[in-house]
């Protein structure tokens, strides 16, 4: 993944590194906290999923969910 530029962070906090790009519009994440924050902090809509599906979105360049996490299966 990193190859093709995708960052994976891990116990840290984005909103306070440089880690996302000014002109991004759009970001995923499996964080509920990420998910919440993002919009107002970093004026961007969030994708909410399972890491599964964070990575699956990022190999095909959109969002992708097997299963809404909040739905029962």
């Amino acid at each position: 993944l990193t190859t093709f530029g995708i960052e994976i962070t891990l116990d840290t906090c984005v909103f306070h590194t440089p880690m996302v790009a000014e002109d991004t519009k759009v970001i995923m994440t499996n964080s509920g906290k990420c998910a919440y924050y993002a919009p107002g902090e970093l004026n961007v809509q969030v994708a909410f999923g399972s890491m599964a599906d964070c990575v699956e979105s990022s190999v095909n360049g959109q969002v992708c969910r097997k299963d809404p996490l909040w739905e029962k299966s």
